[in-house]
């Protein structure tokens, strides 16, 4: 029964992708519109309602909105109108998209994805990374079918991860706070487990970066099926609410403007986006229609356990390094997900003797990979930014041939959290060469230059006034001993938090620690570390920053009317906008009423905070016998046990208009 399963699974896949190929690949009666920066819901709402379109999602903390296509008219039209109107910057198809690795029901004993290469067998060496680092202080976000995190209805926590270093994102299908995975083969669970399972606790498999804090968005449905406004939503939330690496589980084979969009102001926030490159067997240089490829993207191609790339790997000019990923269903890396197929566990159980370890493959699974590792370099070198930890894992990988075929080459995990080979020069001990005394009498040009090594700052919310301790690393890379002077800025306000010298000779790290309050604004703070030191020949390395975000001390409602002052006939727009420690809080439960000038309730109900933190509710005709003068608003917010009440008032001043 468990190989019958298996293959009608992968006869869908097959079937599937030739479907795909074949023609465009996109939801029917949906399209995405992004509307103008700073247009209110009032206005959103007009332009809606003037074209006849209903909506049916947000992008997460975007300008963008997913729109119903009418009956009766095409997609294309629609996008049309939505183009023409002023309000619309652009409108676009929504691309679906797939998962990118194929579960199985085999099982394997030992991870050779892991391994210290030989034998022709080709892991990733890891083993000897975890005495550098494990990816603590590490977020990693994957974005998937969610994870099998908690015990929840019908869903089971895999023991295999850390509820310490769990923290939820948000469900972008069913909309709510449980991620949980709910696909028969638990892809998003696999990755997770993958890249963060308990290691060295003489259960189950073990997880390339164990420090490391996962954070499961779920993006994809139950059938592995994504949108492209789902996946940019998992991107924003994720790069909005800390992670540090975001791995994507699937890809388009149709372009999205919304979600390079997202992709773009992730990137730009520091964060490094791994995905898998597709399971075509294409080279997507030479057929770029097969599957999209977005740009600020580390694109991962899989290979054999021999080293050879994976047959249905994608391939280009595109990719970025390769990592196992199995030629088929019986070579396929291992890591603990569910056990779908055994009748004496529940649907989504894991069961307690290790055999929920299966081997999945694919290209996602490469980039799972990719993803763990990047962990264990940020862990190794704290405040390192994205663009320096992909090229360090790009210099390290290890050659295979052709850049076409697999990149810079195999990932090796050891090589990459090496200390001595990140930062500028990429050389040794000897630098710039000549030895000591250069052979000719001539003694050697002194060499001035400090460096900061690594800026660890907490890694969720501080609540204003509160105060926490940032350490800085520093090293002298100079040929001689020199006083340095570390400076801690925080640029949100402004303010130096502190400066200390330190007197280090060549070659000596040293970390210095700097108490720092978190004060006004309630916002994302960056903190910027800087060494000096006179004659300083290398400044690319004199400074690092790093993000915090500054919370207020509890959860906030605000509720604003569209005017302070209405006529008679005209609709009322209310926003009531909530956040939890200074962030967006989706999900908030908001009991409402609205009081008439004579003290009578005109309109009442009980909502749901949107994505956003943000609803909207809209209200005619309550001059009928809500009176003229002063009408109050109080509404409740209710989220995780926390209550808070507000309100606020607007005037009514004629009745004109009542019907």
């Amino acid at each position: 029964m468990r190989k019958a399963i298996t293959i009608i699974l992968l006869a869908l896949l097959a079937i599937s992708t030739m479907v795909v190929a074949a023609q465009a690949d996109y939801m029917p009666n949906e399209v995405i519109a992004r509307f103008r920066p700073n247009i209110g819901f009032r206005t959103q709402a007009f332009v809606r309602d003037s074209l006849g379109l209903r909506q049916l999602r947000m992008v997460f903390n975007s300008d963008f909105v997913v729109l119903g296509v009418p009956d009766g008219v095409t997609p294309q039209a629609t996008i049309a109108r939505l183009q023409s109107n002023p309000f619309i910057l652009y409108a676009e198809r929504n691309p679906v998209a797939h998962l990118t690795a194929v579960p199985n029901d085999s099982f394997f004993k030992s991870q050779w994805s892991l391994q210290t290469p030989g034998a022709g067998v080709f892991g990733i060496n890891v083993p000897d990374a975890w005495s550098i680092s494990t990816g603590t202080g590490v977020t990693v976000a994957v974005v998937d079918t969610g994870c099998a995190y908690e015990n929840y209805g019908p869903y089971y926590a895999n023991p295999d991860l850390d509820p310490l270093r769990i923290r939820p994102g948000w469900n972008f299908v069913q909309t709510g706070f449980h991620p949980d995975d709910d696909s028969q083969f638990g892809h998003g669970t696999f990755m997770c487990s993958l890249i963060g399972a308990t290691t060295n606790n003489g259960f189950s498999a073990a997880g390339i970066a164990p420090g490391c804090t996962l954070m499961p968005i779920k993006s994809f449905d139950s059938t592995g099926a994504g949108t492209a406004d789902r996946i940019a939503s998992g991107i924003s939330y994720a790069a909005r609410f800390g992670a540090k690496v975001i791995l994507i589980g699937g890809a388009t084979v149709e372009p999205s403007q919304c979600l390079q969009d997202m992709i773009n102001q992730a990137a730009a926030h520091g964060v490094l986006i791994v995905a898998g490159s597709g399971n075509d067997s294409a080279d997507l240089t030479a057929s770029p229609g097969v599957q999209k490829t977005y740009d600020n993207v580390m694109y991962v191609g899989a290979t054999a356990r021999a080293g050879s790339l994976a047959p249905y790997s994608n391939h280009g000019a595109f990719l970025s390094v390769v990592a196992p990923g199995g030629a088929n269903d019986t070579e396929g890396p291992l890591a603990s997900t569910y056990s779908p197929y055994d009748a004496a566990v529940s649907p989504f159980g894991f069961r307690l003797d290790g055999s929920s370890v299966q081997p999945m493959h694919g290209t996602s699974v490469a980039a799972a990979h990719v993803a763990g590792v990047a962990a264990l370099v940020m862990g190794a070198v704290p405040g390192i930014s994205a663009a320096a930890a992909r090229a360090q894992i790009e210099k390290t990988a290890r050659p295979l041939g052709d850049p076409g075929l697999y990149g810079a080459g195999l990932v090796d995990a050891t090589a990459a959290v090496d200390v001595h080979t990140t930062g500028t020069g990429g050389g040794g001990a000897g630098g710039t060469g000549g030895g000591a005394g250069g052979g000719d009498g001539v003694p050697p040009v002194e060499t001035i230059d400090a460096a900061i090594t690594g800026l660890t700052v907490p890694a969720g919310p501080v609540v204003m006034g509160t105060s926490a301790q940032i350490s800085v690393g520093v090293r002298n890379n100079g040929s001689s001993t020199k006083t340095i002077t570390v400076t801690l800025q925080d640029q949100a306000t402004g303010l130096t938090v502190g400066s200390q010298d330190m007197g280090l000779t060549s070659g000596q790290a040293a970390a210095v620690n700097f108490d720092w309050t978190a004060l006004a604004p309630a916002a994302t703070h960056t903190l910027r570390a800087t060494a000096t030191v006179t004659g300083d020949v290398d400044l690319s390395n004199n400074s690092r920053t790093a993000d915090v975000v500054v919370s207020p001390a509890q959860l906030q409602v605000r509720i604003v009317p569209s005017k302070s002052t209405y006529r008679g006939g005209e609709w009322i727009f209310v926003n009531f906008n909530v956040t939890d420690g200074g962030l967006p809080a989706p999900g908030t439960r908001i009991d409402y009423k609205i009081y008439g000038a004579t003290g009578y309730v005109v309109n009442q109900g009980t909502l749901t905070t949107e994505s956003s933190g943000q609803l909207e509710i809209v209200m005619s005709r309550y001059y009928a016998f809500g009176g003229i003068g002063t009408y109050l608003i109080q509404a409740t917010a209710t989220r995780n046990g926390e209550t808070i009440t507000a309100q606020q008032t607007f005037q009514v001043i004629s009745a004109r208009g009542i019907y």
